[in-house]
């Protein structure tokens, strides 16, 4: 089981990946247990890789798991999970009554450290510039260049307090709404 969970870990955060985040999560509903889960994905990512580039953006991506880390290691218990599916997205396992007390933390925490990846020009405006996105049958050859807010974090999460859940599917299902 060790090898298998680190066969699945993400390589960049050595964080469990996408295998063993359905299998923790399952596990949890198969015994029962109350747990909630909060998905957490990046905003303005792929502007600031852009902007700055795959090995910065990388750092931001392990500065995100850190953070992460410690908000379960100071506000959550022995029994939580992390882990990452990859790109800028996690998952992070908790009990109902940590989850607020988590989520809080990562937000308050990461809108404040986020500005030491930013240049002081771009952190004194508050963006950077990048490709505007657009649908791929768009008709202008090459996209204008748009202003991005810096990188934030958005914070989903889902508990079986109140709702069953079948399965890993199920609860991701719910969770997308």
């Amino acid at each position: 089981q060790m090898k298998e969970t680190a066969e699945n870990a993400n390589p960049l955060t050595h964080l469990p990946g996408n295998n063993a985040i359905q299998a923790e999560i399952n596990k949890r509903i198969n015994i029962k247990a109350k747990f909630a889960v909060i998905y957490g994905d990046l905003d303005n990512f792929k502007a600031y890789n852009d902007a700055y580039g795959i090995e910065k953006g990388d750092q931001v991506i392990q500065f995100s798991a850190q953070l992460l880390k410690e908000a379960i290691s100071k506000h959550g218990s022995s029994n939580d999970f992390l882990g990452h599916e990859g790109g800028d997205d996690f998952v992070m396992v908790t009990t109902p009554t940590h989850a607020q007390t988590i989520a809080d933390y990562v937000l308050r925490e990461f809108g404040e450290r986020i500005k030491i990846f930013y240049t002081e020009e771009d952190r004194k405006k508050g963006f950077v510039m990048g490709r505007e996105r657009r649908s791929p049958d768009a008709l202008e050859e090459e996209p204008r260049l748009v202003p991005f807010s810096l990188v934030s974090i958005s914070l989903a999460g889902i508990s079986n307090e109140n709702r069953d859940f079948a399965n890993y599917a199920d609860l991701t299902n719910y969770l997308v709404e």
